[in-house]
């Protein structure tokens, strides 16, 4: 549970300031500010790590599946897993260093849960991106449920937009509405969310049945910041002729790109004037995290180029795994600032042994790119 001191702190600042996504935010910080997510007081790593910027030092963030242990505890082996965690990061102005306070459901109890649970047993929630807007916090939630063993095996079923209302609080008293966002699967609201304006605008992924070779689009979907309260209802989608229509289509939607993952980001870079949009290679398993720029959020968009290589995934890495992979390739735009480009990934295991066993992987790696490195078209 956070100290009620730090999240008050938090809370008030983020209501003073105006917190949006549609820009990135003059954030000059040194490179030991970026926050570490190891271990911490029971929390024995998670993936997915999406975050939004609450004031100027202050970041959430959300973690999907994650081990909850005990703090004593050298692999992930009796650890319960639970669908989702979540933490604040600060950065601390007079030493230039970062903190983190990982939190989780349950605390009271002995028993770790969910944030945020799915009311059907059979199914958890995912976080992907989130926002704030008038004092709450609204984070897309993706239904998830296990059609086997593996890390690979399960299916979406749908997508809810969680709305905090008290989100100053400790987590275990946060009052949570879970707004139907899209109920049909092969919708993924919200993989990037961008304030703009009047509006909220989810990026959308298209997804395609598993074990087919089609290509999954990105289309652009959107919610007027005054009717959020009903988001299915009000969801409307950027159409071929570049016009804003009622609902969500497959055939009449702008497509972005013609493949996109089911993580990635989409900021905007003022300095650059470019949006950027950053994600793993569509190629799965990739060692590359690749970035795309354009001049308007709806293109054209230049061809994909490679800006890191997980070195995880290279053979001539000291601790070398085959079967390790690497994925959920995204920015990390408070972090970023006029020279670097900052993004987050994580690593997992086709083992589920090794997945319990190494604490290297499955938790978030965070790494700057210098931006003169990068074809920015």
């Amino acid at each position: 549970m956070w100290h009620c001191l730090i999240i008050l702190t938090i809370f008030c600042a983020a209501c003073s300031k105006k917190t949006t996504q549609d820009s990135s935010p003059n954030f000059e910080q040194s490179l030991s500010c970026l926050p570490n997510f190891n271990d911490s007081k029971g929390w024995l790593g998670g993936d997915v790590a999406y975050s939004v910027l609450l004031d100027p030092k202050t970041s959430l963030w959300f973690f999907g599946d994650t081990f909850i242990g005990t703090a004593d505890m050298d692999s992930r082996k009796n650890a319960i897993f639970i669908a989702n965690s979540t933490a604040i990061s600060q950065c601390n102005s007079s030493s230039g260093h970062s903190s983190i306070y990982f939190d989780w459901g349950g605390k009271k109890s002995t028993l770790p849960k969910a944030i945020f649970n799915s009311q059907n047993p059979n199914s958890r929630y995912w976080p992907m991106d989130g926002f704030t807007h008038n004092k709450q916090l609204y984070w897309v939630l993706v239904e998830v449920e296990n059609t086997g063993k593996g890390p690979l095996d399960f299916e979406f079923r749908g997508v809810k937009l969680a709305k905090v209302s008290n989100f100053e609080e400790s987590t275990d008293n946060w009052k949570i509405d879970f707004l139907d966002l899209n109920s049909e699967q092969d919708f993924l609201v919200g993989i990037s969310i961008i304030k703009q304006d009047k509006h909220v605008i989810f990026v959308t992924l298209i997804d395609q049945p598993k074990n087919t070779n089609k290509n999954r689009p990105v289309i652009l979907t959107r919610i007027p910041l005054d009717r959020l309260t009903h988001p299915k209802e009000n969801l409307e989608y950027l159409a071929t002729d570049f016009t804003w229509k009622p609902g969500i289509s497959r055939t009449d939607a702008k497509t972005l790109f013609n493949n996109g993952m089911t993580e990635m980001s989409i900021r905007y870079h003022d300095s650059l004037k470019k949006w950027i949009a950053v994600m793993h290679h569509t190629k799965f398993p990739s060692e590359k995290i690749v970035i795309s720029s354009a001049s308007e959020i709806h293109g054209p968009w230049s061809s994909w180029e490679t800006a890191y290589t997980t070195p995880e995934m290279l053979p001539e890495t000291p601790g070398y795994d085959s079967e390790t992979f690497c994925y959920a390739g995204k920015e990390q735009t408070q972090f970023s600032d006029d020279k670097n480009l900052t993004i987050t990934y994580a690593c997992n295991s086709f083992n589920p042994d090794k997945q319990r066993s190494n604490l290297n992987i499955y938790r978030p790696k965070i790494v700057q790119i210098p931006l003169e490195n990068l074809k920015i078209n």
